[in-house]
C-alpha cells in the first residue's frame, strides 16, 4: 500500500487500492485522524483488524470530541464478537454515547456484503465483499461517500440499539 500520509481529506482524489487487513487498518486510521465532524461506519462485526485497535480508537475519539456537532454512528451486522471480545469501539460508545453511536441492523440488511467507513461525507473506505479486505480508500469521494452515506442513514433509521451492547460493562 502506498504511503497515505501525502493523501489529504477532500483534496486528494487519487483512489488506493487496499488488499490487506494492515492496508484497511492504515486506511481507516488516516481518515479517521483526519475527520472534522462524521464518521459512518456500516461492518459485518466490528471487524477487530481494522476498528479494534488504540490508536483508531483514539482518532474515532478525537473526532467525537473535536466539536459540539461531532459526531460516530456505527451500524453492525452481527455485534456478537464484539461483544464477547470486549472491543474497543464498543466501549468508546459507552463513554461517549452522545457522541459515538452503534445500532445493529435490521433483519432486511443483514445479507447486505459491502463494508465501508466515511469520514466527513468525503473520504471512503469501501470493501465490496465484508468477509474480504480487498478495496479502495479514497479521500476526496464526494458524490460515492454521499451515495453510501445516503444507504447508511436509510439502514440506521430501520435498524436499532442492541440491548447487548449497552449491558457490556454493567
Amino acid at each position: 500500500m502506498p504511503d497515505l500520509s501525502q493523501h489529504v481529506l477532500g483534496e486528494t482524489e487519487t483512489p488506493v487500492v487496499v488488499e490487506t487487513s494492515d492496508d484497511c487498518r492504515e486506511a481507516a486510521l488516516a481518515l479517521a485522524q483526519q475527520g472534522n465532524r462524521t464518521m459512518l461506519i456500516f461492518t459485518h462485526d466490528l471487524d477487530p483488524k481494522v476498528y479494534n485497535n488504540a490508536p483508531f480508537v483514539d482518532a474515532v475519539s478525537a473526532l467525537a470530541r473535536r466539536h459540539h456537532l461531532s459526531w460516530v454512528r456505527v451500524l453492525v451486522q452481527d455485534p456478537g464478537r464484539a461483544i464477547r471480545s470486549g472491543h474497543r469501539l464498543v466501549e468508546l460508545a459507552l463513554r461517549l454515547s452522545s457522541r459515538v453511536q452503534i445500532r445493529t441492523v435490521g433483519q432486511q440488511y443483514r445479507t447486505y456484503n459491502r463494508a465501508f467507513l466515511i469520514v466527513d461525507d468525503t473520504g471512503l473506505l469501501l470493501r465490496e465483499s465484508a468477509i474480504r479486505y480487498e478495496g479502495t480508500v479514497n479521500f476526496n469521494a464526494h458524490t460515492e461517500a454521499r451515495e453510501y452515506a445516503h444507504f447508511f442513514h436509510k439502514v440506521w433509521d430501520t435498524s436499532s440499539p442492541d440491548p447487548n451492547l449497552a449491558r457490556l460493562h454493567l
